[in-house]
């Protein structure tokens, strides 16, 4: 409900705020307490047997347990991001991943991988990860409160800051999830399940264009928070023309390859029978690219408190998309391919309307970032036409992903160097980067 965001967010402008830390260790375990009281009332009423029939209820508590210690990972991950330790945090995090990953293989391969089994697993692997963050940042001198217990009338006063900040995101959430929920549940009941199943697989193969933009996302909270709490409005104008557009070229990169080359990855990693996911595959490669401006502008407005604005902002846009949901799936009988085009279409225009809030907030140009964002749009969608005409004769999928990958990569480093303003890099800047990469060089 936002209470996460608001930690990090409050965090990250003054770290030397360690009750923060205190105080959001306890609501933490008062929601962990809630759910699991949420989770007996449910069995106790007998509302077991509607919600989750012939699954027995041992299960639903491994799933709490999991779920949970899922979002304890995350937090421990935000606390180191606020004090910027993000980079050897991400070297505990890739041995978790590795590790768990080769235990998660040999129970497959020792065939005694079932729901219980891999429950006990990612809970054990969990617990292992938060131990190592816990003894990372205990060693850090993070995690110590021995000289500063956590006062009643601190966390009073704490309660009624995080109160303030979250009472709007929490009507954003309650609307997120509900439309969510109805666009899933609306495709499957009008175009069945085999559309709702390319619409899943549409939706996660797109999603690997988010990661690398995503991951960037607690690093720009931190530097908007740190600059806001000192004042420096221009650091954060500074921040916002560079890294805002470069984020979108970049997600945008990924999305004209999808526009190029889904059928063929649809090919590589599935069957035909999954060709009908092509397109809706593609429309939401281009939705991910405006959810990342959309997530990190919304960084900004958290920065300026203005969770209210970002509040109106989502109402309006996922209302417009229930209305898009019906014209696209119901009346248009599109399918997959209809919701994909809705979550597109409702997406562009969040990312307008929040990009129109916070270029007022730090008195950007809103007709330039728009005027930037067309001109990627078309510079890189005509780089990738004239790759997919280059590499057009080559017939075996897997090679035709190949050769693409590597032409389209070439004309890309060619476009920054010709045009560094498409990556938000000044002609000066580019110079700059590529004399020290020389300079290294030869000193090695």
């Amino acid at each position: 409900m936002g209470s996460s965001i608001a930690f990090f967010t409050k965090l990250s402008a003054k770290p030397s705020r360690v009750e923060l830390i205190q105080f959001y260790s306890v609501i933490s375990g008062i929601i962990l307490s809630i759910a699991a009281l949420g989770l007996l009332f449910i069995n106790l009423i007998g509302l077991t047997d509607i919600l989750i029939p012939n699954i027995p209820l041992y299960y639903a508590w491994l799933g709490l347990l999991f779920s949970f210690l899922t979002w304890f990972s995350v937090i421990f991950i935000k606390v180191a991001d606020a004090y910027a330790f993000t980079l050897p945090v991400e070297g505990i995090k890739i041995g978790y991943k590795l590790s768990s990953f080769a235990i998660l293989l040999f129970l497959i391969f020792t065939d005694v991988l079932d729901l219980e089994g891999y429950l006990y697993f990612q809970v054990a692997t969990l617990s292992f990860y938060i131990l190592g963050l816990y003894i990372f940042l205990r060693n850090k001198n993070i995690l110590r409160f021995d000289d500063k217990p956590l006062t009643k009338l601190t966390f009073r006063n704490l309660f009624l800051e995080f109160k303030q900040f979250c009472s709007p995101l929490v009507i954003h959430s309650i609307v997120v999830i509900l439309v969510n929920v109805f666009d899933l549940w609306f495709l499957q009941t009008v175009s069945g399940t085999e559309e709702t199943g390319y619409y899943g697989l549409s939706f996660q193969i797109a999603a690997i264009g988010f990661m690398v933009t995503n991951a960037m996302t607690p690093i720009i909270t931190r530097e908007f928070s740190k600059f806001y709490e000192l004042k420096n409005f221009n650091e954060i104008k500074r921040l916002y023309s560079t890294y805002i557009p470069m984020f979108f070229s970049m997600a945008i990169i990924f999305a004209v390859f999808m526009l190029y080359q889904a059928s063929n990855l649809l090919y590589v990693f599935t069957d035909e029978r999954f060709e009908n996911a092509k397109y809706a595959t593609i429309l939401m490669s281009f939705f991910f690219a405006y959810q990342v401006i959309t997530k990190l502008i919304g960084t900004l407005l958290f920065t300026f408190h203005k969770t209210k604005e970002y509040r109106n902002v989502g109402i309006k846009y996922m209302l417009i998309g229930i209305i898009l949901t019906f014209v696209f799936i119901f009346f248009l009988d599109l399918g997959a391919t209809g919701l994909a085009i809705k979550m597109l279409l409702s997406q562009i225009l969040g990312a307008v309307l929040i990009m129109f809030i916070a270029c007022g907030l730090i008195d950007i140009s809103f007709i330039g970032q728009i005027k930037h964002q067309i001109k990627v749009l078309f510079s890189f969608m005509g780089l990738g036409y004239i790759t997919y005409l280059i590499v057009a004769k080559i017939v075996d999928p897997v090679y035709n992903v190949m050769c693409y990958s590597i032409v389209y990569f070439l004309l890309l480093l060619v476009t920054v160097f010709l045009i560094p303003s498409l990556f938000s890099i000044r002609k000066e800047q580019l110079s700059l980067i590529v004399s020290k990469l020389i300079n290294g060089h030869v000193s090695k």
